[in-house]
């Protein structure tokens, strides 16, 4: 067995790409500096992430791929799943060795096609689903927590369409998030003082008059349910259930039971 060893970045992965096709041996396991190292390895590589190296990769795959292919190959890196990283380093080994991104016959390519899809689903449901609570200072703030490393594909979106606000988006399961300061997008680290379980700012952080809005939009959604169309199962498929406690129209004020819908 082969076995490659960097930093698990996306730039250490296509360094490993650059790697493999200099020496011509190609990876079976993909493992971190402080992985235990399979029994029965045959080589093992270690490999510095090199930008240069990196950046030559990605140019030669602009070159084979068009836009959307480039975007699957990274949204497959986002999923964090134990076998991306091998996935993608196979799928760009087919490429470079003239595969069609199209030929849905070869398994690797199929099988990035497959995850790329359910990672941008997950995105559309991170565009869906966020609900911002105004802080006391006028900034809008939400948390999720996605299934996959999503944020950093959702910030052209929530630019666009809350250009005119400052706001923050943070990702409780990974501890990090983004902030808009109405000029640029800057990365922040953790927020101890968010719930992590519901991504609820204490209430000294709150506007005002956040508390009664969050009651208004739960006292709408109420009055507009219609009881004898009730029908949990299909609510249930479009809004799983690991979206609730972020969601201000599916949970309960503080202090109260939750009570979804």
């Amino acid at each position: 067995m082969n076995v490659f060893v960097y930093d698990r970045t996306f730039d250490g992965l296509l360094t490993v790409v650059f790697e493999a096709f200099r020496l011509k041996v190609f990876p079976e396991a993909l493992l971190a500096e402080t992985d235990p190292r399979p029994l029965l390895a045959e080589r093992v590589v270690t490999v510095a992430s090199d930008p240069e190296k990196a950046a030559r990769v990605w140019r030669g795959l602009e070159r084979k791929l068009s836009p959307l292919a480039l975007r699957q190959v990274m949204y497959a890196w986002l999923t964090e799943e134990p076998a991306a990283a091998e996935l993608v380093v196979r799928y760009l080994r087919a490429v470079f060795s003239g595969v069609a991104e199209t030929n849905f016959g070869h398994p690797d390519v199929l099988a990035l096609r497959q995850t790329a899809h359910r990672v941008a689903h997950e995105r559309e449901r991170i565009r869906q689903f966020v609900r911002f609570q105004k802080t006391a200072d006028g900034l809008y703030f939400a948390a999720l927590a996605p299934r996959y490393d999503l944020l950093p594909l959702s910030l052209d979106h929530f630019l666009d369409r809350f250009g005119d606000q400052k706001w923050a988006l943070y990702d409780l399961k990974r501890a990090y998030g983004f902030y808009y300061d109405l000029e640029t997008v800057r990365e922040i680290g953790e927020l101890p003082s968010v719930d992590p379980g519901s991504g609820r700012l204490p209430a000294e952080n709150l506007d005002p008059e956040e508390m009664l809005f969050q009651e208004a939009w739960r006292a709408y959604f109420k009055a507009a349910t219609i009881g004898e169309r009730a029908n949990p199962r299909l609510q249930r498929q479009f809004l799983p259930r690991r979206y609730w406690p972020f969601l201000t129209e599916m949970r309960a004020a503080p202090g109260l039971p939750s009570e979804p819908g």
